[in-house]
C-alpha cells in the first residue's frame, strides 16, 4: 500500500429493522455488534420500533430479549396485540421484579452507585447473554437507568459496558429513551451519551396549526455507515410504524420510447399542441374554476384507458363519484374502466396527509400499479396537503423528474383564483409553470353578455405548437369541442377583451348559439 493513500473498508454486515422505510433510509439496515440509541416524544413509537425490531428477528430464526424497566410484560402483550403480534417467542426481563440483575443474597439493584454494584451488575448481564445468547436486544428505558444511576459517571461508563457487550456478542442492542426537557442538566438529558453509542435515531411529535399529528422520524448519527439524512414521516397503524423515506424518488430511470405523443381524442386539442402530448412529460392545465380544466384532463384520461393502459387521477377538491358523473356528462365511459381496476381515483383529504405519505402514494402507483398517466387534481389541494412553499416546490421538482424518469404522463390542474382577474400575470409567471413541459391556459371572456371559453397553449417544449387563442365549449351529451382561433378580440388573456370587428357580426352569433 503506498504512503498517504487509504484501502477502502469492507461494508460492515447490517441487520434488517423491520421497519417499513427504515431499512431504506439506513441503506440497508443496522451495522452489526452496535449499541444504538432510540430516542423520542412520549407516544412517538419508540416501543413499537422495538416491538417490530425484535419480531423481524423472530422472523429470521434469532434469539431476542426485551429488557423492560417501565412497562410490564402485560403492558407490552397489550401494545403487541393492538398491532396483531405474538410476543410468545420474545425473552422479556422485567427489571423491577426478576432476579436476573441481582444477587439473592445481597439484593443489589441493576444500578447501584457504588462501584463494586456496576461490576456485579456488568457481570450479571454477560452471564444472561451467555446464557441466552440473545442476536438482538432492546432495552427500554434509558430514562429509568439515569433516574437510578443518579451519577453521570456512572450512567455513562454502564452504557460503554453495554457497548462492549454487544461487540463481544455481536448482538445488536438498541436503547429506548424520552426526549425530556433541555432545562435538564447536560447529563439527565443524555446529550453526553449521543457520543458513545454507535447510532441515534429520534422521533418526534408535531402539532400542526390543522389537521392530525405529525410524527417524524430522523438518523441523527451512524458510526461506520452511511444514511440517508433529513425528516422523514411516520404513521402508526396496526401492524406497527411505517416510515416514508425521503429518498424514495431517487430510484434509477426506466426506458421507455420518448417522443412518443399522447393523444386526447379532440383532433383540434391535438393539433393545438403539435400532434398530442409527449409521453413522459408534465402539462399544467391553469384557468378559472369552472371553465373546463378537469374535463379536459379526462379527455387524455380516457384515451390511455380505452388503450388498456394504467391511470390514475388524485383528487383534492371532488369525490370519486362526482368525477365519474361529470365524465359521463361529457359521453366519457370512466365508470367501466374504474370497476376494471384500469382507472384509480384516489380521495385526498389533505388535512390527515403528510407529505411522505403522499410520495408513497405516488411511488405505489408507479411502481406497483404500472400507472401511465397521473393527474393531480387540483395542484392547490396537493400544496394545501405540504407544509411550506420552498419545500413544496422542491418535492413538486422532484416528483415530476420521478415522473418523467419512469416514463409516466402528468397532468396537473390549477385554479387561477378569481372569475374575472384584471390583474392577471402574464401565464408564464406562474410559479409552477416553469417546472412542467406543457401550459395549457383556459379563460373565461365576456361577449355580448354571455360568458364564452377560451384555450391558448403556452408553451409546449416537445413539439411546436399553435400560437392562436381558440375558442372552446363543452356541450354536455357531446364533450368538449374547440373551434378556430379567436381573431376579433384582443385581451382574452388579461381577463378584459375588446371586440374588433362589427357588433351586428357578434351579436348575430350570439343569437344563433
Amino acid at each position: 500500500m503506498n504512503i498517504g493513500t487509504v484501502e477502502p473498508q469492507t461494508q460492515l454486515p447490517k441487520l434488517k429493522t423491520g421497519v417499513p422505510g427504515l431499512d431504506e433510509i439506513l441503506q440497508g439496515g443496522l451495522p452489526e455488534a452496535a449499541l444504538y440509541l432510540v430516542e423520542g416524544d412520549p407516544g412517538s413509537g419508540k416501543t413499537t420500533l422495538g416491538l417490530q425490531y425484535l419480531i423481524q428477528g423472530i422472523i429470521n430464526g434469532e434469539s431476542c430479549l426485551y429488557i423492560t424497566l417501565s412497562e410490564s410484560k402485560h403492558e407490552l402483550c397489550e401494545v403487541a396485540q393492538s398491532h396483531g403480534w405474538c410476543l410468545d417467542q420474545i425473552t422479556i426481563h422485567e427489571i423491577f421484579s426478576s432476579s436476573v440483575f441481582t444477587h439473592h443474597e445481597q439484593q443489589y439493584t441493576f444500578f447501584h452507585t457504588a462501584e463494586i454494584e456496576l461490576t456485579q451488575t456488568h457481570k450479571d448481564l454477560e452471564e444472561l447473554l451467555e446464557r441466552l445468547k440473545p442476536r438482538r436486544i432492546v432495552l427500554d428505558s434509558l430514562t429509568d437507568l439515569r433516574i437510578m444511576a443518579k451519577n453521570p459517571l456512572l450512567l455513562r461508563r454502564q452504557i460503554q459496558a453495554l457497548k462492549q457487550i454487544a461487540e463481544r456478542h455481536n448482538s445488536v442492542i438498541l436503547m429506548l429513551d424520552d426526549i425530556v426537557s433541555k432545562d435538564y442538566a447536560p447529563w439527565q438529558y443524555g446529550m453526553d451519551l449521543l457520543s458513545v453509542v454507535h447510532g441515534v435515531i429520534q422521533l418526534n411529535n408535531t402539532v400542526t396549526e390543522y389537521g392530525s399529528m405529525r410524527r417524524c422520524l430522523r438518523v441523527i448519527k451512524m458510526r461506520g455507515s452511511d444514511f440517508d439524512s433529513g425528516l422523514n414521516d411516520i404513521v402508526i397503524e396496526r401492524g406497527g410504524l411505517k416510515i416514508f423515506a425521503r429518498g424514495t424518488f431517487l430510484t434509477p430511470p426506466v426506458e421507455y420510447n420518448i417522443g412518443e405523443l399522447l393523444y386526447s381524442g379532440c383532433a383540434a386539442l391535438d393539433q393545438m399542441l403539435g400532434g398530442g402530448i409527449g409521453v413522459g412529460t408534465s402539462t399544467l392545465i391553469m384557468g378559472q374554476a369552472g371553465v373546463g380544466k378537469s374535463s379536459l384532463a379526462a379527455l387524455f384520461v380516457q384515451q390511455v384507458v380505452t388503450s388498456g393502459l394504467a391511470a390514475s387521477v388524485f383528487l383534492f377538491d371532488e369525490t370519486p363519484r362526482s368525477y365519474l358523473s361529470r365524465a359521463e356528462g361529457l359521453h366519457m365511459n370512466l365508470e367501466a374502466h374504474f370497476k376494471s381496476g384500469l382507472l384509480s381515483l384516489n380521495k385526498i383529504e389533505p388535512s390527515a396527509i403528510s407529505p411522505g405519505s403522499m410520495i408513497a402514494r405516488f411511488r405505489h402507483a408507479v411502481e406497483v400499479q404500472k400507472i401511465k398517466i397521473i393527474v393531480i387534481d387540483s395542484l392547490d389541494g396537493y400544496f394545501n396537503a405540504l407544509p411550506t412553499e420552498k419545500f413544496l416546490m422542491n418535492q413538486l421538482h422532484n416528483l415530476l423528474s420521478y415522473l418523467t424518469h419512469h416514463g409516466v404522463t402528468t397532468l396537473l390542474v390549477t385554479a387561477q383564483h378569481g372569475l374575472i382577474d384584471q390583474n392577471l400575470r402574464d401565464a408564464s409567471a406562474f410559479p409552477v409553470s416553469y417546472l412542467a413541459d406543457n401550459l395549457i391556459l383556459l379563460r373565461f371572456f365576456e361577449a355580448a353578455g354571455e360568458m364564452r371559453r377560451a384555450i391558448a397553449v403556452i408553451k409546449s417544449r416537445s413539439s411546436p405548437h399553435d400560437h392562436y387563442i381558440h375558442e372552446m365549449a363543452i356541450v354536455g351529451g357531446v364533450g368538449l369541442q374547440i373551434g378556430k382561433p379567436i381573431a376579433k378580440f384582443q385581451g382574452i388573456l388579461t381577463g378584459n377583451p375588446t371586440y374588433m370587428g362589427p357588433i351586428e357580426e357578434l351579436l348575430r352569433a350570439a343569437g344563433n348559439n
